[in-house]
């Protein structure tokens, strides 16, 4: 049996996830998927719950859903995809499989052996000490070594991605066959039109009532399901910056001073934009801000940024076809609440717990537990 794993957040699962996970089931007889939890890469609560995205996933030609920690879901590229891999590489897994704007594998290659020269490092550290914030700084080194090439392919999120997968399957040699796609989408793109559309444009047709059943499988689950309350979100996090219960200097976001800057701002601003917007700078990308906020709100700090041996992961659900299989992965998986002891990191618990709470707040809904129910489909 060969498995395909799959990074992802699902945010919502849509035409071109089910595309990818079709071409999948072309070559390997299992995939399985490392899913965001309630709160995405955005630093903003997922549209509907981490069960609904299992839900629909398992639909469409999943075969497992486990939960990527929250500290890694909510992080940046590279310890997005280094969290994932991590608790990947101890599974019996054969592939792994990603969207690409521009799947050139040859260039991903290229670009990752650059980034180990001393050249590379050198050149890297003159761009950051400009000012540059560390995806512009790394952009244009890569392109002054590699030529304008690289700008353009890493230009897009999931062309950068696939870099920081690449550069975390090479840390742990694994020996993984690596089966990219090519996105049939733009990712930015704010219009519902063709087969395909974005997560994205997709969200605000969520959120403004706009019809958006044909680019989404199974779209009456989402429809129907509980969605959290941003505005209440918004003002939850300003609230704790203005509370100052945290060491913001220990935040995993932080940085040279960035994070008081932000804290001055909550008091100063009256909306969470507004404090976000005007602590942005050269260096310091909107993005970052907005992880530094969602940092803040559940507690996650630079020491939570760590990579076990034996990192374990929530289970979200499985088809029940592959319960037979689970006993491969039964050291590294945990299924229900009396199992988090064997979360590792044991650090993890406590912000899963608080993730939970907030996003059941969110959706005026009964805190559970971290872990409500398992999907079986």
């Amino acid at each position: 049996m060969k498995i395909c794993a799959v990074i992802c957040e699902y945010n919502p699962f849509h035409n071109g996830h089910k595309y990818q996970i079709e071409k999948i089931k072309e070559k390997y007889d299992r995939v399985i998927c490392i899913m965001s939890g309630n709160f995405s890469q955005r630093a903003e609560p997922t549209i509907v719950d981490k069960y609904i995205r299992t839900e629909q996933a398992l639909a469409n030609g999943v075969d497992m859903i486990l939960q990527l920690p929250t500290p890694y879901a909510c992080a940046s590229a590279k310890f997005f995809a280094m969290g994932a891999i991590n608790i990947l590489r101890n599974m019996p897994i054969n592939a792994i499989s990603f969207g690409m704007e521009n799947p050139d594998i040859n260039l991903l290659y290229e670009i990752s052996k650059t980034q180990t020269t001393i050249e590379y490092q050198e050149l890297l550290k003159k761009n950051l000490e400009s000012g540059l914030s560390y995806a512009t700084a790394s952009s244009n080194t890569l392109s002054s070594i590699l030529g304008d090439k690289v700008l353009s392919f890493l230009s897009t999120p999931n062309n950068m991605l696939a870099l920081e997968y690449i550069n975390a399957i090479k840390h742990y040699k694994l020996e993984w066959e690596i089966f990219p796609i090519k996105r049939e989408n733009n990712y930015n793109k704010t219009e519902l039109d063709g087969e395909f559309a974005s997560a994205s444009a997709i969200r605000n047709a969520i959120e403004n009532n706009i019809d958006y059943s044909q680019f989404v499988p199974n779209s009456s689950v989402i429809e129907s399901a509980v969605k959290p309350n941003n505005i209440l979100f918004e003002n939850l996090a300003l609230m704790q910056l203005k509370l100052g219960v945290n060491d913001v200097s220990k935040l995993a976001d932080a940085g040279e001073g960035i994070e008081n800057k932000l804290v001055k701002n909550a008091m100063i601003y009256p909306t969470l934009l507004q404090a976000q917007e005007n602590t942005k700078s050269k260096r310091y990308t909107f993005a970052r801000i907005k992880r530094l906020t969602l940092d803040n709100l559940l507690n996650i700090t630079k020491e939570d940024y760590v990579f076990p041996d034996n990192a374990t992961a929530i289970v979200l659900g499985f088809k029940k076809d592959f319960a037979p299989f689970l006993k491969e992965f039964s050291q590294y998986i945990i299924t229900e609440n009396s199992q988090l002891n064997k979360f590792v990191p044991s650090s993890f618990v406590s912000i899963e717990e608080r993730a939970e709470i907030i996003y059941s707040a969110l959706c005026g809904q009964e805190y559970k537990g971290v872990i409500k129910k398992l999907v079986k489909a």
